[in-house]
């Protein structure tokens, strides 16, 4: 046994025990590797092996995250900033976000009634406040503006 073959073992058994927990970008699994130390044509070799047995597929990753995501109540704007800081290719990103079945409008409307209740804001400063949190999920402004009604007014 050669001096890296050690290292391609405990690397090749770090990316199996991480994509056993969850499935992983490729770029964020390459982070996990180096951030333990192994030289990069390790990291190369085991990363092309995991892409062979299918067990690491951006694509699918993606489609994955975004469906989960969504239906927690995140924003598509949220969802793909996220999937953009975990190195999907913006191609895939806008792959995974067109094959969601989801319309956000309503789905910011249920995470709003689901935080503040069914009242309208009480004020212009609650009204900000709705606004806010939902921009803050990852709802765009246009959204947010059809979603959040004015104050009643008395």
């Amino acid at each position: 046994m050669n001096e890296t073959q050690p290292d391609l073992l405990k690397a090749r058994a770090s990316a199996l025990a991480s994509l056993s927990r969850r499935d992983h970008a490729e770029a964020e699994l390459r982070q996990k590797l180096e951030s333990k130390g192994y030289p990069a044509d390790t990291i190369t070799q085991v990363l092309d092996e995991m892409r062979g047995h299918g067990y690491l597929d951006d694509a699918r990753f993606s489609a994955s995250y975004a469906r989960l995501r969504a239906a927690r109540g995140y924003g598509p704007v949220k969802i793909r900033h996220e999937l953009q800081k975990r190195g999907v290719t913006a191609a895939l990103v806008e792959q995974a976000m067109a094959q969601l079945d989801i319309d956000f409008t309503d789905s910011c409307h249920q995470v709003q009634r689901r935080k503040f209740g069914s009242e309208p804001p009480r004020d212009i400063k609650d009204k900000a406040r709705r606004q806010r949190f939902l921009y803050q999920r990852g709802f765009d402004a246009d959204c947010i503006r059809r979603v959040v009604p004015d104050p009643k007014r008395f």
